[in-house]
């Protein structure tokens, strides 16, 4: 089992974000080969019931050296007018078992430009 790790984050309105999530063989340093695995990161306003994502990406996969790489562009951020919303990024593996961890969860708070260039 993965524990997630509970994290939240700023993201500035016309920069680029990047995180970067590891996955460890529990209660050790080693990391677990995760090839074949894909990874999504989504981010959901808080209000009415099923809100449209204003995050959805796909994360890039290291393989061997467990590391799931999530990246938002500043041009991803242009026009968005959130506050805060809460995301879930999970791993999903191959297979017939269909098995998904979570990696992380938590907040995204959006600081708009105030000006542009």
């Amino acid at each position: 089992m993965i524990e997630p790790k509970k994290q939240d984050f700023t993201l500035y309105q016309g920069a680029d974000w990047e995180h970067t999530f590891v996955v460890l063989v529990e209660n050790t340093t080693t990391p677990v080969d995760i090839s074949g695995c894909t990874a999504k990161l989504q981010a959901r306003v808080e209000g009415p019931e099923d809100p449209l994502a204003v995050i959805d990406i796909a994360g890039l996969i290291g393989g061997a050296n467990g590391q799931v790489q999530f990246k938002i562009t500043a041009a991803m951020t242009v026009g968005e007018v959130w506050e805060k919303a809460g995301y879930d990024a999970e791993l999903y593996w191959p297979g017939p078992s269909g098995k998904i961890d979570k990696l992380g969860l938590g907040k995204f708070k959006l600081v708009r430009e105030y000006t542009t260039v």
